[in-house]
Protein backbone atom coordinates (compact mmCIF):
# COMPACT_ATOMS: atom_id res chain seq x y z
CA UNK A 1 0.00 0.00 0.00
CA UNK A 2 1.33 3.53 -0.78
CA UNK A 3 1.99 6.33 1.89
CA UNK A 4 -1.19 8.47 0.90
CA UNK A 5 -3.28 5.15 0.71
CA UNK A 6 -1.98 3.66 4.17
CA UNK A 7 -2.74 7.36 5.38
CA UNK A 8 -6.07 7.54 4.00
CA UNK A 9 -6.94 4.08 5.66
CA UNK A 10 -5.83 4.96 9.19
CA UNK A 11 -7.54 8.60 9.37
CA UNK A 12 -10.71 7.25 7.38
CA UNK A 13 -11.65 4.52 9.85
CA UNK A 14 -10.32 6.39 12.78
CA UNK A 15 -12.97 8.81 12.30
CA UNK A 16 -15.45 6.39 10.77
CA UNK A 17 -14.92 4.50 14.77
CA UNK A 18 -14.90 7.47 16.58
CA UNK A 19 -18.41 9.11 15.02
CA UNK A 20 -19.82 5.63 15.71
CA UNK A 21 -22.48 6.63 12.73
CA UNK A 22 -22.76 10.26 13.47
CA UNK A 23 -20.99 11.02 10.15
CA UNK A 24 -23.54 11.56 7.90
CA UNK A 25 -22.15 10.20 4.95
CA UNK A 26 -19.23 12.92 5.01
CA UNK A 27 -15.97 11.89 4.10
CA UNK A 28 -13.34 11.95 6.70
CA UNK A 29 -11.99 15.38 4.21
CA UNK A 30 -15.29 16.86 4.95
CA UNK A 31 -15.03 16.40 8.45
CA UNK A 32 -11.55 17.46 9.06
CA UNK A 33 -10.73 20.04 6.56
CA UNK A 34 -7.86 18.55 4.69
CA UNK A 35 -7.21 16.16 2.45
CA UNK A 36 -4.63 13.05 2.28
CA UNK A 37 -1.71 14.80 0.14
CA UNK A 38 -2.15 17.47 2.58
CA UNK A 39 -1.60 15.70 5.72
CA UNK A 40 1.16 13.65 4.33
CA UNK A 41 2.95 16.84 3.61
CA UNK A 42 2.08 17.98 7.01
CA UNK A 43 3.84 14.84 8.70
CA UNK A 44 6.91 15.33 5.86
CA UNK A 45 7.78 18.26 7.29
CA UNK A 46 8.19 17.09 10.55
CA UNK A 47 10.32 14.29 10.21
CA UNK A 48 12.85 14.27 12.01
CA UNK A 49 16.56 12.66 11.18
CA UNK A 50 15.95 8.61 10.06
CA UNK A 51 12.38 8.93 9.78
CA UNK A 52 10.80 8.24 6.33
CA UNK A 53 7.31 6.13 5.56
CA UNK A 54 9.78 3.00 5.12
CA UNK A 55 10.37 3.16 9.03
CA UNK A 56 6.58 4.21 9.70
CA UNK A 57 4.76 1.74 12.51
CA UNK A 58 6.31 -0.24 14.98
CA UNK A 59 9.59 0.18 16.09
CA UNK A 60 9.79 3.16 13.82
CA UNK A 61 7.84 6.22 14.10
CA UNK A 62 4.25 6.59 14.71
CA UNK A 63 1.61 9.25 14.23
CA UNK A 64 0.88 10.90 17.21
CA UNK A 65 -1.69 13.47 18.78
CA UNK A 66 0.07 16.59 20.65
CA UNK A 67 -3.33 16.91 22.74
CA UNK A 68 -3.68 12.99 23.68
CA UNK A 69 -6.90 11.64 22.12
CA UNK A 70 -8.25 9.79 25.41
CA UNK A 71 -9.15 13.61 26.56
CA UNK A 72 -11.48 14.45 23.63
CA UNK A 73 -12.87 10.72 24.11
CA UNK A 74 -15.51 11.22 25.45
CA UNK A 75 -17.14 13.49 23.05
CA UNK A 76 -16.00 11.58 19.98
CA UNK A 77 -19.80 11.62 18.91
CA UNK A 78 -19.16 15.09 18.11
CA UNK A 79 -17.68 16.41 14.34
CA UNK A 80 -16.26 19.48 16.06
CA UNK A 81 -14.40 17.19 18.78
CA UNK A 82 -12.92 14.73 16.01
CA UNK A 83 -12.23 17.69 13.58
CA UNK A 84 -9.76 19.12 17.21
CA UNK A 85 -8.87 15.77 17.99
CA UNK A 86 -7.47 15.51 14.27
CA UNK A 87 -6.36 19.04 13.29
CA UNK A 88 -3.46 19.20 11.27
CA UNK A 89 -2.13 21.37 14.05
CA UNK A 90 -2.56 18.47 16.68
CA UNK A 91 -0.91 15.93 14.27
CA UNK A 92 2.88 14.95 14.93
CA UNK A 93 5.03 11.86 13.30
CA UNK A 94 6.89 11.17 16.79
CA UNK A 95 9.39 8.08 17.16
CA UNK A 96 7.46 5.16 18.40
CA UNK A 97 8.10 4.60 22.42
CA UNK A 98 5.95 2.62 25.06
CA UNK A 99 5.76 5.95 26.92
CA UNK A 100 4.56 7.96 24.14
CA UNK A 101 2.04 5.06 23.23
CA UNK A 102 1.06 4.68 26.61
CA UNK A 103 0.54 8.65 27.08
CA UNK A 104 -0.69 9.92 24.35
CA UNK A 105 -2.55 7.02 22.50
CA UNK A 106 -0.75 6.98 19.33
CA UNK A 107 -2.02 5.94 16.17
CA UNK A 108 0.65 3.18 15.79
CA UNK A 109 0.84 -0.30 14.15
CA UNK A 110 1.04 -3.01 16.39
CA UNK A 111 0.38 -0.58 19.91
CA UNK A 112 -1.36 -2.11 22.12
CA UNK A 113 -1.96 0.21 25.24
CA UNK A 114 -5.36 1.62 26.58
CA UNK A 115 -6.73 3.37 23.25
CA UNK A 116 -9.88 3.09 21.52
CA UNK A 117 -9.17 -0.22 18.83
CA UNK A 118 -9.79 0.97 15.27
CA UNK A 119 -8.08 -1.55 13.03
CA UNK A 120 -6.44 -5.11 13.77
CA UNK A 121 -2.98 -3.56 15.58
CA UNK A 122 -3.73 -0.38 15.24
CA UNK A 123 -4.99 1.83 18.45
CA UNK A 124 -5.43 5.30 19.32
Amino acid sequence: MTETGHLRAIISLSVWRMLKGHKAGRSWEQLLGYNVHQLKRHLETQFESGMSWINYGHNGWTLDHIIPVKQFAERFTDPAVIKQCFALSNLMPRWHTTEIAQAHGSMQLGNTNKGCKLLDGITV
